[in-house]
């Protein structure tokens, strides 16, 4: 969905206030998505296709391909054939309202941008997408605050914070706070209007988002100026002024020098004050803003009479009228513009309420036809329950003389129930136990913060698991496949799981091969089996790496299962070992081969057990197999953790449709 900036201006110095925002520019290439859906034969892939393009492309060209993604999602929708794809194509519906509705906002059309907002928004609670509800709040909200209609804006911005509040997403949650406290700034409400710009502030600082800081910086500085508390209004301008600076962010270093110059000024600090607004008046001239000229020169002509230059006063004087006025024929031209739709959006909302009067009055008289049919319907229910009761009453008789052996069967039915009942609590309590073993998502994240770990277990318990340790300056990573799936696979993970902890945790052994060699001689000696047992192949496949982030080297070692580099389009195999991990294994065996490998900055990583290879689907019900694999991980490589992980898991349930899982899946990527 296009997610555009709110232009809010507020930069208060003698005359006025501004802040801009930054739009974040689209590096999609535009022509290869066009190629893409010339060739595209699926009215899934062109909705997709179409979606994405009204999302890069130049505000003239949206409704070339918002438009048409809206009628193929209405036409899918209607397709019994694509039901269980039902919730994808809402969200490519919301998405291509919610870019109409910006370009009828873009181009001042307020009452169409908010019909637009308004029907993305009933799709995006269809679906529950919380963020995607919150942005088109926004987008109604601002287009309240255009019209005036502060009250509405700030509740409707309100809505928007409750809903990202309750996801916890704190960059949105911050942004909302700072909308709100530029409504409440605009209505001069002060107080409230810094309570909320210092709760924006605390969120962006707790995130580091640094240009989010420095506008909350900003906007607490004009506040503190505007109300004469000085020292604290220059501590807060200069905090912004430095980020900006560091973040190259040209207009916003305008403005804080504005803001300074004026600080300086109201202090009597002249050579200071002229100091700072001739650094903004330049750096305004450069980027051609026409209010940050403004500004800056009225602040110039301020500092010159209070020196008794008046000469040169006069000329920023003049400089300032010719910028005001420029200023004030687009203000005048925007306010003429808002009256005319301001007109035509009271219009329309007149409509909308007449309009759900009746719908209103329909669904009171709707109402009492369904209490007259409800009343119909109880009274021949009685009239059929007292048919069946006397029906009832003649069966009772013959239901007597069964009665004992269906008893009986009874008796038995719950015991093979609570035995049944049992042992599936059993195997829950068993799941419990084995996910409380597995690494948490935050410890993974917090040693690699760039990874995924897509885990799907064929049963309720999984043979599979993977395990994620620091030890000293390495990271230490392994993906295993036990024997078996299910209970069995369970058990043998719990084995293989303490392990792995004796070796690395209590031994301090970090390299792979030695890693593998601990491993099988623990397994043999743990499950101690005859040679009457030697049938029975209780061991392990086994992926094992360790990373020192610091000099970016890996060493590896695996029983059967190897480990993948993706690097620039190639796709570097570390081969496994053919040599088995297994409690039926005794004697003398040849060591297990310790791979070593310097890293590059953007490798992409990945250790898998064989479930996801070996699933059984596709239009011949084959094998998915590890060359498929390859290249869907090749085509992931420049996409984040993330969407690697989504893009994995949609592939297998695709590829498996409605054939049986086989096998537990385990496969663990991350990016240095």
């Amino acid at each position: 969905m296009r997610q555009y900036p709110l232009f809010f201006l507020f930069l208060l110095t003698t005359f006025g206030i501004f802040c801009p925002y930054v739009s974040i520019a689209q590096e999609n290439s535009l022509d290869s998505l066009v190629v893409l859906l010339k060739n595209a034969k699926h009215d899934s892939d062109k909705l997709r296709l179409l979606c994405e393009l009204s999302e890069i492309c130049e505000e003239n060209d949206i409704l070339t391909y918002a438009g048409p993604a809206l009628e193929l999602a209405d036409k899918l929708l209607a397709d019994p054939l694509f039901k269980n794809k039902r919730e994808i194509f809402l969200q490519h519906k919301a998405d291509a309202l919610n870019n109409i509705g910006f370009i009828h906002q873009f181009h001042g059309e307020v009452i169409e941008a908010l019909d637009f907002f308004h029907r993305s928004l009933g799709v995006q609670e269809e679906i529950d997408d919380k963020e995607g509800m919150a942005n088109s709040l926004n987008s109604m909200a601002y287009i309240y605050e255009g019209q005036e209609e502060f009250e509405k804006a700030i509740e409707t911005y309100s809505r928007s914070l409750k809903i990202r509040e309750a996801s916890g997403y704190k960059k949105g949650i911050a942004s909302s706070l700072n909308n709100i406290g530029v409504l409440y700034f605009k209505q001069g409400n002060i107080e409230l209007a810094l309570e909320f710009y210092k709760r924006s502030l605390k969120l962006r600082q707790e995130i580091e988002d640094k240009t989010g800081i420095a506008n909350s910086l900003y906007n607490i500085g004009i506040i503190y100026n505007n109300r004469n508390k000085l020292d604290s209004a220059m501590n807060y301008l200069q905090q912004s002024l430095t980020l900006r600076k560091e973040l190259g962010d040209k207009g916003g270093v305008a403005n804080s020098l504005a803001a300074i110059g004026g600080n300086y000024l109201a202090q009597n600090k002249t050579d200071e004050a002229m100091k700072a607004a001739t650094a903004s008046l330049e750096i305004s001239q450069t980027i051609g803003y026409p209010d940050n000229i403004e500004r800056a020169a009225a602040l110039l002509d301020r500092v010159w009479r209070n020196k008794g230059n008046f000469k040169n006063a006069l000329k920023y004087y003049e400089m300032f009228v010719q910028m005001r006025d420029s200023v004030t024929n687009e203000a005048n031209r925007k306010t003429s513009i808002r009256k005319d739709y301001q007109y035509e959006y009271e219009k329309k909302a007149a409509a909308i309420k007449a309009e759900q009067d009746k719908k209103d009055a329909l669904a009171e008289q709707d109402k009492k036809i369904r209490n007259y049919r409800e009343f119909i319907i109880e009274a021949i229910g009685i009239i059929i329950f007292l048919i069946l009761i006397s029906i009832a009453i003649i069966l009772y008789i013959r239901y007597k003389s069964k009665k004992r052996t269906s008893e009986e069967l009874a008796i038995k039915n719950r015991i093979i129930e609570t035995k049944n009942k049992e042992i599936t609590d059993s195997i829950h309590y068993s799941k419990r136990i084995q996910q409380a073993i597995l690494p948490p998502d935050a410890f993974i994240k917090n040693l690699l913060p760039e990874s995924f770990v897509f885990f799907k277990p064929k049963d309720i318990v999984s043979g599979d698991f993977y395990w994620v340790e620091k030890f000293g300056k390495q990271v230490i990573v392994a993906a295993v496949d036990c024997t078996g799936h299910g209970v069995p696979g369970a058990f043998m993970s719990f084995v293989a799981y303490s392990l792995l902890n004796e070796a690395v945790n209590e031994h301090g052994i970090t390299r792979p091969a030695v890693i593998l060699s601990e491993l099988r001689k623990g397994l043999f000696k743990m499950l101690h089996q005859s040679a009457e047992d030697a049938s029975i192949k209780d061991g392990m496949d086994i992926a094992v790496c360790a990373i020192d982030l610091k000099t970016m080297k890996l060493e590896f070692a695996g029983a059967y299962n190897p480990l993948w580099i993706i690097r620039e389009s190639e796709c570097i195999e570390l081969k496994a070992d053919k040599i088995p991990i297994g409690a039926f294994i005794s004697g003398v065996l040849d060591p297990f081969t310790n791979h070593e490998v310097d890293l590059k900055n953007g490798d992409n990583i990945y250790l898998f057990t064989d479930g996801y290879a070996d699933q059984f689907g596709g239009p011949k019900e084959k094998k998915f197999k590890y060359q498929q694999m390859k290249d869907l991980l090749l085509s992931l490589q420049k996409k984040p953790m993330n969407e690697q992980h989504a893009a994995l898991e949609k592939s297998f349930a695709d590829w498996r449709g409605e054939l049986e899982q086989i096998d537990d899946v385990c496969i663990i990527g991350f990016r240095l």
